[in-house]
Formats: structure tokens, C-alpha cells, sequence
């Protein structure tokens, strides 16, 4: 689904979602952060929010990011992008599994690898399902922009650990040890995703990373 809260007809002709959803779990993806500057569009979080309850009522399906190219991009916009996890050699398949999977995230620039590490010290991403129990999670930051976004310096402040869509813990971005930073997390049974936040475009509390649900059963 793209967009559905973007203002409909007769200024945008389609653009809405106008359809009676009677099965979310049809879907796959609900795409969040749409157009240029998407985090300063108001029907961006209406979107993030349907999200937010969706998942915490049990579907499981990925936020994600589109562009739409119906227009040049100016010098003052910022573009969120999709970044998939892909372990192994880049290839359709590999790219195709994991969009499938739902092992990506969604940024206004800074880029990170999230891994859950189990007792048996398998490693597990996004859109993986794993039952409930204790966790080591692992948060390495690869860079703290893109091309597309180091003229506005995004700047993570902390890291949001969201359990069911409620807030399990808050960790500073100075706990960062070489842009690395790992805990034990103890999961309960719902989605368990993490967001990264911080300043961005003269704003100080943005959302720089939304990442992708684990599914904990």
C-alpha cells in the first residue's frame, strides 16, 4: 500500500486510499515515508501510525519508503531510502528475499546493521520469527549519512527499542563503542523493531532510521 493518506481527488486522482480493507494480512508492505522531505508531510505519519497499530495488533507487514519521480528534486528536499540486508553476494534473488523477508530498513540517511544473537549464538534480522526469550542485540553503525543527505547532517541521538509499538528501552548514542553497541534484551511474544533518532534538517527529534520488525512467538 502507497501512500494512503496522500490527499486524493481532484488534486491527486488515485493518490488516496479509498479502498474498505477487510484483511490486512493481504498486505506486505505499507509504505511510511513517501515523496521529497517525507518526514515534514503530514499524511507520512498518518501512515507510520496506521502502521504502528497494525503491527501491534498482530499483522505482520514491513514499512517502507517510496519516491514516486513525478517531479526534480530540489536542492532543499532530502529522499528516504530502502536499505535490505543482504549477507551474501548482491543478486536478484538475494535482493528479492530480502524485500520477501522483510530485512530491511528504511532512512533519512544514516545506514546500521541490526542483529538478534541467540543462546546458540545464531545470528537473526529483520522479518526473521523467533520465539520469545533472551537476546543479544548488536547495533553497528556504518555510516551516519548518504549522499543523498550529508549536505543536512543527520546526527543519531539514541536508539528507540520498541516491543509491541511501546517504548522497552532507550539507549544514548554516546553508549557507541566504535560505532558499535551491544546488550541483552529480554523479548516478549509481539514485534520487536528499533528506530534510531536524532537531528536532522534543523529539527532535533526525527526519525533517522525506522527499522523492520522481528516477529517474537
Amino acid at each position: 500500500m502507497a501512500h494512503p493518506f496522500e490527499l486524493g481527488s481532484p488534486i491527486c486522482t488515485g493518490c488516496h486510499w479509498d479502498f474498505l480493507v477487510r484483511n490486512w494480512d493481504n498486505f506486505d508492505f505499507l509504505e511510511v515515508l513517501n515523496g521529497n522531505s517525507p518526514q515534514e508531510q503530514t499524511y507520512n505519519q498518518k501512515a507510520y501510525t496506521l502502521w504502528s497499530q497494525l503491527l501491534k495488533a498482530g499483522h505482520r507487514l514491513s514499512g517502507s519508503a517510496g519516491r514516486d519521480w513525478h517531479r526534480p528534486k530540489k536542492a532543499t528536499d532530502n529522499v528516504a531510502v530502502n536499505y535490505l540486508g543482504i549477507p551474501d553476494k548482491l543478486s536478484d534473488a538475494a535482493i528479492k528475499a530480502s524485500i520477501r523477508q522483510g530485512n530491511f530498513y528504511v532512512s533519512l540517511g544514516p545506514t546500521w546493521q541490526v542483529t538478534l544473537t541467540d543462546a546458540q549464538h545464531r545470528q537473526h534480522f529483520m522479518g526473521e520469527t523467533l520465539p520469545q526469550g533472551q537476546y543479544q542485540l548488536d547495533i553497528a553503525i556504518l555510516s551516519q549519512s548518504n549522499a543523498l543527505s550529508q549536505d543536512f547532517k543527520p546526527a543519531i541521538k539514541e536508539f528507540q527499542l520498541l516491543a509491541n509499538e511501546t517504548v522497552l528501552r532507550r539507549l544514548p548514542a554516546t553508549a557507541l563503542e566504535g560505532g558499535r553497541l551491544q546488550t541483552e534484551v529480554a523479548l516478549p511474544t509481539g514485534p520487536f523493531r528499533l528506530e534510531a533518532r536524532g537531528a536532522f534538517k534543523g529539527q532535533t527529534d526525527q526519525r533517522l532510521i525506522i527499522g523492520n520488525p522481528f516477529y517474537i512467538s
